[in-house]
């Protein structure tokens, strides 16, 4: 598999595991705060049962947590495949020719 295929893939996959981390965030944060005393206006929050579309506070947790943990293995993963780029970004900030910035000749093909 060609590595512009890996790296495509990669960050593909990031962006589907960081929406629902990132929406499961915002929940939690908004929605579901830790300390009770979050959104009053859905179903059973105001009696304290920590229950938003039907799932509990946990739930909400349990899946940001595994999201999260997805993204982070990805993001060191996508890190890893640009290494030579980040190795090389000096260039960039030093170079008159922006050519110099690449990390490699591009090849065709």
């Amino acid at each position: 598999m060609r590595l512009v295929t890996i790296n495509a893939t990669v960050d593909l996959l990031a962006l589907i595991v960081f929406i629902p981390s990132f929406i499961t965030g915002v929940v939690l944060l908004r929605v579901l705060p830790s300390g009770g005393g979050g959104f009053q206006g859905g179903a059973g929050l105001a009696s304290g049962a920590n229950i938003f579309l039907g799932l509990s506070r946990q739930i909400w947790v349990n899946f940001h947590d595994v999201t999260s943990m997805i993204f982070t293995i990805l993001l060191v993963l996508h890190l890893i495949l640009h290494w030579r780029y980040f190795r090389r970004i000096d260039r960039c900030f030093r170079a008159k020719k922006k050519d110099k910035c690449l990390a490699e000749p591009e090849m065709g093909g």
